[in-house]
């Protein structure tokens, strides 16, 4: 890179990796040989994180500002383009995270406004849009015996964090846990805890 490295993550199979730059390029790494083998030039602008689906790495999203990249590995358009999906969102985005269980389809988002959104980034229509599934607000807790309300503060999300929790009461689904901006939610057959 020509300047600052944003962020680099490695594929889930360790031979390959990406790096995004404030030179708003993305590169992908081959790490068996050490070497670079591709350059691609973000028209978005620079992208300052990123993720890899697991376990088999068949989708990358990079975020860059309002903007969340998804591509399909393996895949190009006519122009070269992989990109499968593109989310926009109203504020800046700051984490990105596949959901381990979804068939690498879900991805959740989240950044300056305090609210966690799962996208399904391969839905069933032909529409190629992504569908939004799920939309969490984090703020303040209630007070014991109180239902949630909406946040008094806009939480800014730093950091996203996805692991599987076993146990996790239904009935604790979509409430906010605390001023650390945790929050439990279930997709599917699982519970999963953001923080």
């Amino acid at each position: 890179h020509k300047g600052e490295v944003n962020c680099v993550r490695a594929h889930p199979s360790a031979r390959i990796a990406i790096s995004v730059g404030c030179d708003r390029t993305m590169r992908l790494w081959n790490l068996m040989e050490g070497r670079i083998a591709f350059i691609k030039r973000l028209k978005r602008g620079a992208a300052h994180t990123l993720a890899w689906s697991a376990p088999s790495g068949e989708r990358y999203a990079l975020v860059c500002g309002t903007h969340v990249l998804v591509y399909r590995t393996g895949d190009a358009s006519a122009d070269g383009d992989p990109l499968a999906v593109e989310i926009s969102h109203p504020r800046r985005v700051h984490a990105i995270q596949f959901l381990a269980s979804s068939c690498e389809r879900l991805i959740a988002t989240a950044g300056d406004e305090g609210v966690v959104r799962v996208f399904d980034v391969a839905p069933a229509d032909s529409s190629g849009q992504p569908e939004l599934l799920r939309e969490l607000r984090l703020g303040d807790a209630p007070k014991p015996g109180a239902a949630p309300s909406a946040p008094t503060a806009s939480l800014r999300v730093k950091g996203l964090s996805v692991v599987p929790v076993m146990g996790a009461r239904p009935s604790a689904r979509n409430e906010t846990m605390g001023s650390a901006a945790r929050a439990l939610a279930q997709w599917g057959d699982e519970n999963w805890l953001c923080v």
